[in-house]
């Protein structure tokens, strides 16, 4: 992972619900004006310690539906392997797993990594050192 990630907040209605409008909203600014290469989710910064389990999937599903929407709007093999490493990650985080699901899950996530580190080590073109013309 390389760039810059900011940790999202979680925004709240008067009667201290979340506020999904308010969530995309976030998620739309940081991606948007921000420019962020990535979003750190549920984290203490966003008052993952203070919301239920059902609210914490919620957060999940707005943001895993907004990067599935950037993956379609900016199709690339990247975005594409991006996202799935995101809802395997979202699968093993959110869902209830066996040991086993979630064995299958990280190996899930090392096979796509790798798959992307060749992708991007593939189109690399090596520069050979300049011949010395004189």
């Amino acid at each position: 992972m390389k760039g810059i990630y900011s940790a999202l907040l979680t925004s709240f209605d008067k009667e201290g619900n979340i506020n999904e409008r308010g969530i995309r909203e976030l998620i739309r600014h940081n991606i948007d004006y921000v420019k962020v290469d990535g979003i750190y989710v549920n984290g203490s910064t966003g008052e993952n310690f203070m919301l239920s389990t059902d609210e914490k999937k919620k957060i999940f599903e707005i943001v895993i539906g907004i990067e599935f929407l950037e993956m379609l709007c900016h199709a690339n093999p990247d975005n594409v392997i991006h996202v799935l490493i995101f809802l395997v990650a979202r699968h093993m985080i959110v869902g209830e797993t066996t040991p086993y699901e979630d064995l299958v899950s990280v190996l899930s996530i090392s096979i796509l990594i790798v798959l992307r580190k060749y992708m991007h080590s593939n189109g690399k073109k090596t520069k050979t050192p300049d011949k010395d013309t004189t």
